[in-house]
């Protein structure tokens, strides 16, 4: 449910940065892809370390690359 949330932004998405509603698309798909990819890394962290501090580290990167690409002017910024 909360992959598609951004579906109807990509027309505004493309209008905005220039670029077409299909590479505007590719943000989505590489959420979907690091959601499936994510639990290769994080299980066997979360077993020798622990699963809290796994939990604050992946929080904690999450908001730094939110805010980072909410203060990007460039597409290539807010999908890197």
């Amino acid at each position: 449910m909360s992959s598609a949330v951004a579906n109807p932004a990509f027309v505004l998405l493309g209008r905005n940065f220039h670029i077409s509603t299909v590479e505007a698309s590719y943000s989505l798909m590489m959420y979907i892809l690091f959601a499936g990819l994510g639990p290769l890394l994080s299980v066997p962290l979360a077993n020798t370390y622990g699963r809290r501090p796994v939990y604050l580290v992946g929080n904690l990167i999450a908001a730094l690359m939110n805010v980072a690409a909410g203060y990007s002017p460039t597409w290539t910024g807010v999908v890197s």
